[in-house]
């Protein structure tokens, strides 16, 4: 997928969960650099373009090997913490949800087989009414939303 974003900032994202890959890994390539991050730690990798004074790298390479449990285990430590002192967590709801809109919106425009153009203030999909279809499903029964204003493209 590839997303640009205000200010002209491009990243790109893959995901390598098939053909027999050791560990899957998820990609971001952008224009300051690249990220690889696996569940035992992640890579950074500064994009360094030419040799003129203006083209010095924005970041620096840095790294954070480690061991799946390790990982897993410092999370959760953490979250426990953030609850105990009340301070915001590194990877907080707000965080989670805006991995997982950018993963939908990458799904929506990869079925329908167009770009898609998003508003996040409103969180809908501009002058696509088909694409903002995508954006809820039915829910089961006796679940429901209040009633909302319909989605316009």
């Amino acid at each position: 997928m590839i997303f640009q974003f205000p200010g002209g900032t491009i990243v790109t994202w893959s995901v390598r969960e098939m053909n027999a890959a050791p560990q899957p890994t998820l990609v971001f390539h952008g224009t300051k650099g690249t990220l690889a991050i696996t569940r035992g730690g992640y890579q950074i990798k500064a994009e360094r373009w030419g040799n003129g004074p203006n083209r010095e790298p924005q970041t620096e390479d840095s790294s954070m090997p480690g061991n799946n449990n390790e990982q897993h285990r410092l999370h959760i430590r953490h979250f426990i913490d953030c609850v105990k002192d009340r301070k915001r967590p590194i990877s907080d709801v707000e965080d989670g949800h805006l991995t997982a809109v950018m993963c939908h919106l990458g799904n929506i425009a990869s079925r329908l087989g167009r770009s898609v153009r998003w508003d996040s203030e409103d969180e809908r999909i501009l002058g696509d009414p088909e694409a903002n279809q995508w954006l809820t499903r039915p829910y089961r029964t006796p679940w429901k939303l209040p009633k909302q204003a319909p989605i316009s493209g």
